[in-house]
């Protein structure tokens, strides 16, 4: 395990030590198995690279450390919850991990990766108010972005009406690597080394841990929904001199069982660079118990930061605006149904910077679900079209319940079309099918297996087989 993911696990262990035994604590255990094989194919299609890895992940589950509190009208608890992974690849190469070898050695690069996921000692206090903290690896999510850190992460809670919450910490940074190479033999991309001395590798850059502050405000309506006011900052170096990320986030959600609307709205403002770099807002009227409809506003900058996680596969500035419709009960509905329309500008200034700035297009998009015990079939299809050019896709699933539920196989089918003008050599039809299993061997036991094919214009075609088990006691 790398020195620094170890040291949350070590304090971890030992604060746990220290507390008094009780009789009333509960550990659980889970151990989850994945295997995974592959081939990989050449764009000539001249040859094909075998390749396979082993991952293996193991959660440790305490709670009821103190036991139950003597004063009914109190309220105490303490827990720890850490989870552990360990990856394996087969298909690394000995000349790689060769710090004599100049052409292929990657720093960093090792067969076997172990690293601590999550860990943190987690306790809570009090009903009406209540006090909560989490000691350790923890994630966070607001409506400022995502965060993971090793940290102290304190809240309150006031009567459903007032929380706050307040985290410090470091900043979980682990190392990237970037590659200008293309496709390389050994599955393994290096980059360009030219003109750069030995033993420095330009593909290869560390990001160390940075020291993250988070602190939210939220107000609760009962009955009626809430809003969140949350603040986030971290700095690109330890003494506090140079701030690279400060971002100020609003969540706002206003829904409720006797309500005929609903509206969400999430937007973070960025204080570096003085603009939104995300502004969701969803408004939706419930005329019927079974019928919806509604609009939607996004606007997107990706700033590709570390609380940016969820915006990685939109790279470029869009703005959109659309229209939907629901028929049905998502969780209760044999048949459900979602359609709607959408206008999209996108910013392309940066990959044509003689060309037109911003690029519109339409589209629209459909879901349906059907549910006939034991059987359940869902159709999706989206499509847009204009300045941008063509991109459409639609996909089948299909599963069936079989033993109880113990038992259960499904298949898909999907389609992808995608004719960029900017990027017309990359892409074009993908089609592509999985088979999964899913069997509940015994209570503890699942064991998951699937299958999966594509073939495109890049990649040619390729074959991925997974086996999962995972077993709980």
């Amino acid at each position: 395990m790398h020195g620094r993911h170890g040291w949350a696990a070590a304090v971890l262990v030992a604060l746990v030590a220290m507390v008094e035994p009780a009789l009333a604590a509960e550990f659980s255990v889970q151990s989850d198995t994945i295997g995974q094989a592959y081939r990989i194919r050449g764009r000539d299609g001249l040859f094909t690279i075998p390749r396979s890895r082993l991952t293996q992940l193991l959660s440790l589950y305490g709670t009821d450390l103190l036991g139950k509190a003597g004063d009914p009208g109190s309220y105490r608890e303490l827990s720890i919850v850490l989870n552990f992974s360990l990856d394996h690849d087969f298909g690394v190469q000995s000349s790689s991990l060769d710090p004599h070898d100049e052409a292929s050695f990657i720093p960093h690069l090792s067969r076997t990766q172990v690293g601590l996921l999550t860990g943190h000692l987690s306790g809570r206090f009090g009903l009406d108010p209540s006090f909560t903290f989490s000691l350790g690896r923890v994630f966070l999510l607001d409506p400022a972005g995502f965060a993971a850190m090793d940290g102290l992460k304190l809240g309150l809670r006031v009567a459903r009406v007032l929380s706050l919450q307040l985290a410090a910490g470091l900043e979980l940074a682990p190392d990237m690597r970037l590659s200008v190479a293309d496709f390389s033999p050994e599955g393994v991309s290096w980059g360009n080394r030219d003109g750069y001395p030995a033993g420095v590798h330009p593909e290869v850059i560390i990001a160390r841990p940075r020291p993250l502050l988070v602190a939210a405000l939220g107000l609760g309506i009962p009955g009626a929904g809430s809003i969140t006011i949350s603040y986030r900052s971290t700095w690109q170096d330890p003494h506090f001199k140079h701030v690279s990320l400060e971002r100020l986030g609003l969540g706002l959600d206003v829904s409720g069982p006797g309500l005929p609307l609903s509206v969400r709205i999430r937007s973070a403002f960025d204080l570096v660079w003085r603009r939104f770099s995300e502004i969701d807002a969803e408004v939706e009227v419930l005329p019927h118990a079974l019928v919806g409809f509604g609009i939607r506003f996004l606007h997107l900058l990706p700033l590709f930061d570390s609380a940016s996680i969820f915006n990685v596969f939109d790279i470029d500035p869009h703005d959109e605006v659309g229209a939907f419709v629901t028929l049905g009960k998502p969780r209760s509905s044999r048949l459900t149904l979602a359609a709607g329309a959408f206008l999209r500008l996108t910013d392309v200034s940066e990959h044509d910077p003689e060309g037109d700035d911003r690029l519109s297009d339409a589209g629209g998009w459909l879901v349906i679900r059907a549910r006939l015990n034991p059987v359940e079939v869902a159709w999706s299809a989206r499509g847009s079209g204009g300045e941008s050019g063509v991109l459409a896709g639609t996909r089948l699933q299909a599963s069936i319940l079989l033993l109880d539920g113990r038992l259960v196989p499904s298949a898909g089918l999907g389609l992808w079309f995608w004719d960029d003008p900017l990027r017309r050599e990359h892409y074009g039809l993908t089609t592509g099918g999985s088979a999964i299993l899913r069997w509940r061997v015994v209570r503890p036991v699942l064991l998951v297996a699937g299958l999966d094919v594509y073939n495109n214009r890049v990649s040619g075609t390729g074959l991925a087989g997974n086996v999962r088990l995972v077993v709980e006691f």
